[in-house]
């Protein structure tokens, strides 16, 4: 039973440092995505609204 809480505490461990890293890698690409998209997108909806 000892071994087995080990062993889930150290999967909870890399659970979390693995959600942790995919967390950051989707705000850098979001990022990048907000400055390559971003002002195609917003004169788009410009373009839209005015229409």
């Amino acid at each position: 039973i000892w071994v087995f809480i080990q062993v889930k505490d150290y999967y909870t461990l890399n659970e979390t440092l693995l959600w942790g890293f995919v967390g950051v890698v989707v705000c850098v690409v979001n990022l990048l995505l907000m400055h390559k998209i971003s002002p195609k997108l917003w004169s788009w909806m410009n373009g839209n609204n005015r229409t």
